[in-house]
């Protein structure tokens, strides 16, 4: 069974709750909200295979595959970031000649070529490259821009839309370490 984005989205609405679900519809276009929040009232109960649908659908938005597994499970043809990822391993070999172990992780992260950062960022969700660029300063993020080949502007128009919430200090850490082990 392959359910439309609507039906996803009102499936996904109706299981979080009429105060939940009113909170995400403002953010949305008037237009859409109502045609949602109709849809809402009038939903039949989603069968089991509905509902897995859409839970497959929000983990796989939620929780983000490992690097590992995107390159294994697809062929490089099908996926043009993987690709580049394994050149830009080749290209920028000599860089890990250079002794960085005396930096910390935010400045291996920042002293790393623009280039294999924006390979490296290309094989990410846009909104985890949009965060990952938002902590470089404005010239290494342009630079990083620049050298994208997938999603550039996607991730350009994220940039200025990213919000501060209580996570932001803890996913900085997190994932500029996540992504200092990727550049090795």
């Amino acid at each position: 069974m392959t359910l439309s984005g609507k039906e996803k989205a009102t499936i996904f609405l109706s299981m979080l709750g009429a105060e939940t679900s009113s909170a995400i519809l403002r953010y949305l276009p008037e237009e859409l909200a109502d045609l949602i929040a109709s849809s809402i009232s009038h939903l039949p109960t989603p069968t089991p295979e509905a509902l897995g649908e859409v839970f497959d659908d929000f983990q796989s938005y939620v929780a983000l595959p490992s690097a590992e597994k995107k390159i294994n499970t697809k062929e490089p043809a099908e996926n043009e970031a993987s690709k580049l990822s394994f050149e830009a391993d080749e290209e920028f070999a000599e860089d890990e000649e250079k002794d960085i172990s005396n930096l910390s992780p935010k400045e291996r992260l920042f002293s790393a070529a623009s280039k294999k950062l924006a390979l490296l960022l290309s094989g990410e969700r846009p909104q985890i490259a949009a965060f990952m660029l938002s902590l470089f300063p404005a010239t290494k993020k342009e630079e990083v821009l620049m050298e994208m080949v997938v999603n550039r502007e996607i991730i350009n128009n994220l940039l200025p839309n990213l919000k501060q919430t209580y996570l932001v200090e803890e996913l900085k850490e997190k994932l500029t370490s996540h992504f200092v082990e990727k550049l090795r």
